[in-house]
């Protein structure tokens, strides 16, 4: 017994004069410098660019670091790890030269002296967007469009003026798209000034392109008066217990809102008719999927992809297409453009919140009837469903404003001209 415990008590003790012999040391010594990267070339790239180099042979490099200034004076880093040889200058604002620094930094944090040099990017895309923007008038307020080829996530705000002549932003639309149609509606018949302006996640910022012009008359056509009209051919009944005056309750944009759902093994194409009550020339419509959650519903499955409104003053009773004019045929858009069921929050947002919105073409007589052809939905199945069908036009009701006597004198010249000012 007291043999094994002098056993123990030795092994203890060489235990612990080995454990006193060992020495742990830093991988990177503390004051050791990494070396500096070489070889450095740029491309540049719309509001940057690239730089690539050649890697150091030393242990110690744990990764590479751009140092540069944009046009606010913040000062930007950009790192890329010692897997890389190359890294993104991102977010200047101008096509003038741009000190970028390079530096080498180790695993112990310490960095190795500068190479510097001098990088001269493509035009931003905050620029390239702007130059691209138009504007037109369109029911109620001002169509904006515009090419986003980067496809750069960018702010386009759209002003005009209140009573008292100021300036103020009345929309802002986020996007990442290589194209952009958007509409800031809500304002009557007189002209007035809109405005316009781009700016991306840097802060970088475009000029303002104003143009004075004068919205289209539209109101949103009362779904009160609307009613479902069975015509032979035509797909009116819901399955289960939707019911296709669901499209025009009012209730979009969430789980628990009403939505019609044709039977399964309809087919394509497939259509049903309802009278709006009153005869008008319409403008345009939104659209709203139906959702269910943020992965259901939108641009899958029974989702009308494809689809095409027809207009009546006197249909035929027989179901028949003889006393139908084509308002317009209209495919759904994916914001993001991904493949399949695929999506983003803006999709999401668009087809759902938003709604999607789609303009008629102009000129066409006014109508009472209405038949809406599903032609083809986003997904592979018999059947389609939707959340809220919404019309806007005129329907005769309004009448326009006659301007008092004398009014709009003294205006300054050259309104209504397009400019840009900082």
């Amino acid at each position: 017994m007291k043999k094994s415990i002098l056993l123990i008590l030795s092994a203890a003790c060489m235990l612990a004069q080995s454990c006193t012999d060992v020495k742990n040391e830093p991988i990177t010594p503390g004051d050791a410098i990494p070396k500096q990267v070489s070889d450095i070339t740029w491309v540049a790239t719309p509001g940057g660019a690239e730089i690539s180099y050649t890697l150091p042979n030393d242990p110690s490099l744990l990764y590479v670091e751009a140092v540069y200034t944009l046009k606010s004076g913040e000062i930007r880093n950009a790192k890329a790890s010692f897997y890389q040889n190359k890294l993104e200058i991102e977010g200047l604002a101008d096509v003038a030269p741009c000190k970028v620094e390079i530096y080498s930094v180790g695993r112990n944090a310490k960095r190795s002296e500068p190479k510097k040099l001098e990088i001269t990017p493509l035009e931003a895309p905050v620029w390239t967007t702007f130059y691209s923007v138009s504007m037109e008038p369109t029911f109620g307020g001002v169509r904006v469009q515009f090419t986003n080829e980067t496809e750069a996530s960018l702010a386009v705000t759209v002003l005009t003026t209140d009573d008292a002549g100021e300036l103020y932003a009345t929309e802002t639309f986020y996007s990442e798209s290589a194209k952009g149609d958007y509409a800031a509606r809500g304002f009557d018949t007189t002209e007035r000034t809109f405005g316009v302006c781009v700016r991306d996640q840097w802060q970088n910022k475009s000029d303002t392109l104003f143009v004075s012009l004068t919205p289209k008359f539209e109101m949103e056509l009362d779904k009160k008066k609307w009613k479902r009209i069975d015509l032979p051919g035509s797909t009116h009944d819901g399955h289960i217990d939707t019911k296709l005056e669901g499209m025009w309750d009012g209730l979009a944009s969430s789980a628990t809102a009403s939505f019609f759902h044709t039977k399964p093994n309809t087919g394509f194409p497939q259509w049903f008719n309802f009278d709006m009550g009153v005869e008008a020339t319409l403008s345009r419509h939104v659209f709203h999927h139906r959702v269910s959650n943020k992965t259901d519903g939108v641009y899958t499955a029974g989702a009308p992809k494809k689809w095409s409104i027809w207009g009546s003053t006197d249909p035929d009773p027989d179901g028949g297409w003889n006393n139908w004019i084509l308002l317009g045929t209209f495919n759904s858009i994916k914001p993001s453009g991904l493949p399949g069921s695929e999506k983003t929050d803006e999709d999401y947002q668009y087809a759902a919140v938003i709604g999607e919105s789609f303009d008629f073409p102009m000129g066409l007589p006014p109508v009472r009837y209405i038949r809406f052809v599903t032609e083809a939905p986003w997904g592979n199945v018999t059947y389609m469903y939707a959340s809220e069908l919404t019309l806007f036009g005129d329907d005769g009701s309004h009448t326009p404003e006659v301007p008092s006597e004398g009014e709009g004198e003294g205006e300054g010249a050259g309104e209504g001209e397009e400019n840009s000012n900082n």
